[in-house]
């Protein structure tokens, strides 16, 4: 069985960015019967930016850009990836799969498939072509994201509750992710690899319209989150798993260069960093300043910290992956 490495991460970051003062300026505008307090959003988030793409702008647009990037840092052709997985929780249409969109917006020419689990699409997009390659299937795989989220931001609420319910949707922002997956004969790229799943808090994050529940309600199409609810279930994956995962390995955070955790916003990443003991100097911070991205988070968080050398080839990182369902993920990851 060949090894496997992971590696030419890359993101792409629409150059608009929206405040979430901009943000609370709509909000006011549009909600005039009942009163929004002026830094509500920061002063709960501590987010104080996040990319926001253009109209005319897809989901597919943002992946093919980053999936671009991704086949430069890799020195590899077009006509070398002999497979692309489109791995998002955003999607062009509904149907065919955006990864066919993707792939001709790059340029190549082989098998697509679409891959969606929310938050943690992209980790689990990795874990198939990782598989893929073990088994000598393919050579080398694109895996790509694209998170156009804050399309679904809503404006309009009936009342505060539902101003409430919908809050988490004003922490989102837009990007793209990619990486690239290849057969080595060297060491392989992961140390260590688990996911977790728990289906009894689905509905802790959602956006319920537009599947076979709620086909046509556009007032479903929002996203709906439930911080507590997600807290709860987030928190049950990490220290039982966490120490599981340091007694399999031999490893500890002496030996980890830095720590990728999905953030949603400050406080709760706060409250999960001290909750498992994480050294906050190791911490890879992002939400402040690029709000929740979903699953195009955490290609953007390390494709940045390697271009700014945070980390380098050989380095040994932590990679905590959260998301609605709800799922989280424990992965120990060479830098290549």
């Amino acid at each position: 069985m060949m090894n496997a490495k992971i590696h030419s991460f890359a993101h792409f970051l629409p150059e608009r960015m929206v405040s979430s003062d901009e943000i609370e300026d709509h909000l006011i505008t549009q909600n005039p019967s009942f009163r929004i307090s002026r830094g509500v959003i920061e002063q709960l988030t501590k987010i104080t930016i996040r990319p926001i793409a253009d109209a005319d702008t897809q989901a597919s647009d943002l992946a093919s850009q980053a999936g671009k990037q991704s086949l430069i840092k890799s020195n590899l052709k077009e006509s070398e990836i002999d497979l692309l997985i489109y791995a998002s929780a955003s999607q062009d249409i509904t149907e065919p799969a955006t990864a066919n969109i993707v792939q001709t917006k790059i340029g190549l020419d082989c098998p697509v498939f679409d891959l969606k689990n929310a938050c943690n699409s992209f980790l689990n997009g990795l874990e198939v072509a990782q598989a893929f390659v073990q088994t000598g299937d393919y050579q080398n795989i694109l895996i790509t994201t694209g998170e156009i989220p804050l399309r679904l931001l809503n404006y309009n609420f009936t009342s505060k509750q539902d101003f409430k319910d919908n809050f988490a949707s004003f922490t989102l922002g837009d990007a793209g992710g990619a990486a690239v997956v290849s057969q080595t004969s060297t060491q392989a790229s992961t140390l260590y690899k688990k996911f977790y799943s728990n289906g009894t808090f689905w509905e802790a994050a959602t956006v319920l319209g537009g599947g076979s529940m709620y086909p046509f309600d556009l007032k479903k199409f929002s996203f709906y989150g439930d911080p507590n609810k997600l807290k709860k279930g987030f928190l049950q994956f990490t220290n039982g798993p966490l120490k599981e995962m340091w007694q399999t390995t031999g490893y500890d955070l002496s030996t980890i260069k830095a720590i990728f955790i999905h953030q949603v916003a400050s406080a709760m990443t706060d409250e999960t960093i001290h909750f498992l003991g994480f050294p906050i100097e190791k911490i890879v911070r992002t939400v402040e300043h690029h709000g929740n991205l979903a699953s195009a988070s955490l290609p953007t968080a390390i494709s940045q910290s390697i271009e700014n050398n945070t980390v380098s080839k050989g380095d040994l990182v932590l990679i905590v992956g959260l998301a609605s369902g709800i799922s989280g993920a424990l992965w120990l990851l060479r830098i290549e």
